[in-house]
């Protein structure tokens, strides 16, 4: 079922108030991806798990760091880890800076789910700009930017949604967990307002390294 026709196939669901939006709004493309990535073998992947796995490259990343680009707590990016980490997604490292920290790094299996990850965002976000047009995309694009900026806590502002959410999981009426579902990795290339595409697949480059198509911002 496309977008559109999950609006009318839910009419009178809709709310009007921002967070009632926004959070049908991440429902609606967690549950997207996820259908994706069961339909590649991905059976235990949850919607919790992809604001982690959207945060990561082969680089790695400390978990506070993780839980502060998430928006949700040290506590609860530490259980989405250990998820990760028992299904042979993720494993921890000593940190090469620091050796009293460690880094969170996808293993080759992680790689590869990070991969389609990636490439479900960019197929949901191809088809929702080709049903909304791309000028209207790009400006739903910028507005939601601007939003979250003013409404993270460093603004001062009031926050859009109840914040973090338990461990699993990122309060799905914030702009942080919107944020968290579509953000890219630090260090890579996209920027907000690009025009949004399908993208390639998940490619090998140098020495079997997974190439990662990187996802669109919004």
């Amino acid at each position: 079922m496309s977008l559109a026709g999950a609006r009318r196939h839910h009419p009178t669901r809709r709310r009007s108030d921002l967070p009632g939006l926004l959070s049908s709004l991440v429902r609606t493309i967690e549950g997207r991806i996820q259908s994706r990535l069961l339909r590649l073998g991905y059976g235990d992947v949850r919607p919790g798990h992809l604001g982690l796995l959207l945060q990561l490259d082969r680089n790695g990343a400390r978990g506070s760091d993780l839980a502060r680009r998430a928006g949700i707590t040290k506590q609860s990016m530490g259980e989405l880890v250990r998820e990760l980490e028992l299904a042979d997604y993720v494993e921890r490292r000593p940190d090469p800076r620091d050796g009293r920290a460690r880094l969170i790094q996808p293993t080759g299996r992680g790689l590869m789910l990070i991969a389609h990850v990636r490439q479900a965002v960019a197929e949901v976000e191809g088809e929702a700009a080709r049903q909304l047009g791309r000028e209207r995309y790009a400006e739903l694009q910028g507005t939601l930017a601007e939003l979250i900026e003013v409404a993270s806590p460093a603004s001062g502002a009031v926050p859009v949604g109840p914040g973090a959410g338990p461990a699993g999981g990122q309060a799905v009426g914030s702009g942080r967990a919107l944020r968290g579902v579509m953000a890219e990795p630090a260090g890579s290339g996209a920027t907000a307002g690009s025009g949004p595409t399908t993208g390639p697949g998940p490619t090998a480059g140098p020495a079997g390294d997974v190439l990662l198509p990187k996802p669109l911002v919004v």
